[in-house]
């Protein structure tokens, strides 16, 4: 009788099941990325993704942070003011996204780097954007090779959430015993965010897929009209891969800010405008001594070791690109309303590693140029504006 030999190990069903699912996954995230889908929402990411388009002319001038920086910082006005003071023409764009994210703005330059010539400048938020301690929740909608295999290596973050971040505030390990499982939580929480990285160019196919059908089916039952069939709306609507149901924002915001190069703009009109001036006039006539009225200053100390290492690791690699590229680097400070300018280690390190612009008081604690107690309105969009194209017109200094 004869015996059956095994097959080999790589012949086998399972395996070449797996090989053929991995192989897909791995064809699925380069095609999204290529495609930029992780760049679909929230709004703000979508925006991104247009601006991207090579369709669209280059930058001069990049404006990068959070969504202070979104609200703060007026390309038109800029470009406006400079060619005042230069007489050179220039065009601005604010990338800025919403959150606490200085990761995800590295990874935004470096998306923009992939498609247009290095701008001629930058100028990146510092101060309140650099409080996290855990990564922002749309991390892994941006991450590329280089930036798992960095998050593998450096293991920047403390935790994986905010709740873990305060509770690690509040109650900090006080023996080696709890220090360690620390150390094995951290290690788990960079893994945890590398791997989904790595996974999402199948979840994005899905989603762009969905976004898809969906506005394919929405033109089929209801887009005739303007001289089209309902076939052509539906194919229309297949182009797009934004869903209507769009959280944060509309697609009717998407492109004004598309129109106005990037800047999130709030209209006074809006009940969100209306709560926030009233909030700070709140702040402003508050009793003196009231406790829940007082501006915060945030106990931020830069040498505290181990804290703040997302923080440092994200600085040194956007100064080491702006050098590489030959990009003027300015950081700037946007305070709220509600807290006090950044503590003295902080200043002192970002004047280490490059140009460092604080506005002055005018700017900062006037409840008339504040929208709520967070962000500039309007007309203190108008005026900080107007002071970094000053800034850029002068000669770089540190």
């Amino acid at each position: 009788m004869s015996e059956t030999r095994p097959k080999p190990f790589l012949l086998q069903k399972t395996v070449l099941a797996g090989l053929c699912y991995s192989a897909l996954c791995l064809g699925l995230l380069a095609h999204s990325r290529h495609e930029r889908l992780a760049l679909l929402e929230p709004m703000r990411s979508a925006l991104v993704r247009e601006l991207l388009s090579t369709e669209r002319p280059p930058a001069d001038v990049l404006f990068l942070g959070s969504s202070r920086t979104a609200r703060a910082v007026i390309p038109e006005a800029f470009e406006q003011r400079y060619e005042e003071l230069t007489g050179e023409r220039i065009r601005a764009l604010n990338l800025a996204m919403l959150g606490k994210a200085k990761h995800i703005n590295y990874l935004t330059l470096v998306e923009y780097l992939s498609v247009f010539p290095p701008p001629k400048a930058v100028f990146l938020e510092v101060g309140s954007i650099d409080h996290a301690e855990h990564p922002h929740e749309i991390t892994a909608r941006f991450m590329n090779l280089a930036d798992i295999l960095r998050v593998l290596g450096r293991m920047p973050y403390r935790t994986r959430s905010y709740e873990r971040s305060q509770e690690l505030i509040l109650d900090p390990p006080d023996n080696a015993f709890d220090s360690f499982f620390l150390l094995l939580e951290r290690g788990f929480t960079n893994v945890d965010l590398a791997m989904e990285g790595l996974g999402r160019g199948p979840e994005d196919e899905i989603f762009a897929l969905y976004c898809r059908g969906k506005n394919a089916w929405a033109g089929l039952l209801g887009g005739a009209g303007a001289g089209r069939s309902r076939l052509e709306a539906a194919l229309e609507g297949f182009k797009s891969p934004y869903t209507g149901d769009v959280v944060l924002t509309s697609v009717a915001d998407l492109s004004q800010q598309i129109r106005d190069q990037g800047w999130y703009r709030v209209k006074a009109t809006s009940s969100l405008y209306q709560k926030g001036k009233k909030q700070v006039d709140e702040w402003q006539d508050a009793p003196v001594g009231n406790p829940n009225f007082q501006r915060m200053r945030l106990p931020i100390d830069y040498r505290a070791p181990g804290r703040y290492a997302a923080t440092f690791l994200y600085t040194d690699t956007f100064v080491s690109l702006c050098r590489k590229h030959g990009i003027r680097l300015i950081q700037m400070e946007i305070p709220g309303f509600w807290e006090e300018a950044m503590s003295g280690s902080q200043v002192a390190y970002y004047r280490r590693k490059a140009e460092l612009y604080q506005p002055p008081d005018w700017t900062i604690y006037v409840k008339e140029n504040y929208a709520d107690v967070n962000h500039l309105d309007e007309d203190g969009a108008a005026k900080f504006t107007r002071a970094l194209a000053q800034l850029l017109a002068k000669p770089p200094h540190r």
